[in-house]
This record gives structure tokens, C-alpha cells and sequence, in this order.
């Protein structure tokens, strides 16, 4: 093996957006095979993250190259609301009269499901994506959303990844994302065909107190892990 290439390469640290244990095992691997030339890509990796997979994968004086992300066609926005129900209400009624198809993210399996149900009484062709689901469900989804069966997808963040459809409108955030890094490459995915997308993020103030807890209790847990034997 003279190239050993790894996709979607922020899975491998622990600060990227997605942390995946088992991307652990790479790095070994890669010694195991003599230690061929090493190539890692990533849409999204600020310099904490990029040094951390170079290191990870034991890649040695790696040749770094970033590209620039600005999305010109993407027109991003953030709406500020007093209370949930406003909130909500502002959600629907948007993504029933703007153009489709689009990407609705939320930071629950609950809101994915209620937001989708909400929807589906407007008319709206909906269905929602979270890990709760199995995985031959998921592939259903995606298919749906992917062929234009539907509309639009309520989707938590396991909904994404190698996911290449050029003609999303929109992609609204419910709830905020877990990071920077999270929210630029969920955008990412309007707009694709070059043609313009709108980026909205639908914000109240305690959502950062919500986002707060879940990152602290998501930090505990990989402290955890980092100490379990791989």
C-alpha cells in the first residue's frame, strides 16, 4: 500500500465535531502497514484540530494546504426570538414559503420528530433523521430526501456526513451548533450548485446555556473514554 487516505479526517480528534473512537485505530493501523504515505482531508479543521490528526496519524512533517471557505451565494442570518414558542412558530412558517428543498438541524431526537410532525400538518413533505433510528430507516431517509420524495430533512447532527446534494435552499438551524467548526460545515452543505441558499440560524439567549451543558457533559464523557483501554 503506497497511500493510505483518510476522509472526513476531523472525526479523528477529539475537538473536531464529530469524535469517532474507532477513527482511533487508524493511526496503528498505519504503522502496522509501514507507514505509507499518509493523505487526510477534511472540509472543516481549525489549527487545534489539524494538529491533532497529524499527530494522531503519526504523520511526520505533514505539507498542510487550507483552502478558503467563503460561500459567497450562502446569505447567512441569524433571527433572535424572546421565547420557544415564537421561536417555533417562526421556524414553520418559514420553511413552508421558502424555496425547498433544505436542511432543518436541531440538537434533539424530540425536536426532530415534533418539527417534522409540525410540518407534515402544513403541508410541508418532511421526515426527520436522528441516531435513535435504525440504520436501515436512516438509509430510507436519506434516500427520500437525497431523490426528492422530501421536501425538507429535521435532522440532528448525525445527518450529513458525505452527503453531496447541490440543489439545497437552505439549511435553518432549530437549535445552535456544538461548535464553529459544526456550523460552517452543516452550511456547507447549501447551495452546492452554486445558485443562492440562505443560512439561518433561529437563536435565543438561554440556547447557549442548553449548548453549554450538553458540551460539558459530551467533555466528561470522552475524559472517560480517553482513559478506557483501546
Amino acid at each position: 500500500i503506497s497511500l493510505f487516505v483518510v476522509d472526513e479526517a476531523h472525526c479523528i480528534s477529539e475537538w473536531g465535531h464529530d469524535f469517532r473512537p474507532d477513527y482511533l485505530q487508524l493511526g496503528p493501523a498505519i504503522e502496522r502497514l509501514g507507514h505509507p504515505v499518509v493523505l487526510a482531508m477534511t472540509a472543516t479543521a481549525s489549527p487545534e484540530v489539524r494538529q491533532e490528526i497529524a499527530r494522531r496519524l503519526g504523520m511526520r512533517d505533514p505539507k498542510t494546504f487550507v483552502h478558503g471557505f467563503d460561500r459567497p451565494n450562502i446569505y447567512l442570518r441569524v433571527d433572535q426570538f424572546p421565547n420557544e414558542q415564537g421561536k417555533m412558530q417562526a421556524l414553520v412558517h418559514r420553511v413552508r414559503w421558502t424555496d425547498k428543498p433544505g436542511i432543518v438541524y436541531v440538537a434533539t431526537r424530540k425536536n426532530a420528530e415534533e418539527i417534522m410532525r409540525l410540518l407534515d400538518e402544513e403541508g410541508v413533505r418532511a421526515v426527520f433523521y436522528h441516531a435513535g433510528l435504525k440504520a436501515s430507516d436512516r438509509e430510507d431517509i436519506q434516500e427520500q430526501f437525497m431523490s426528492g420524495q422530501a421536501e425538507v430533512i429535521v435532522a440532528t447532527n448525525a445527518f450529513g456526513m458525505g452527503v453531496d446534494k447541490a440543489d439545497i435552499r437552505f439549511v435553518y438551524h432549530y437549535d445552535i451548533s456544538d461548535s464553529l467548526d459544526s456550523y460552517y460545515q452543516e452550511i456547507g452543505r447549501g447551495g452546492r450548485d452554486g445558485e443562492k441558499a440562505e443560512a439561518v440560524l433561529f437563536f435565543r439567549q438561554e440556547d447557549l446555556g442548553v449548548q453549554k451543558f450538553r458540551a460539558e457533559r459530551a467533555s466528561s464523557s470522552r475524559n472517560r473514554l480517553s482513559k478506557s483501554p483501546i
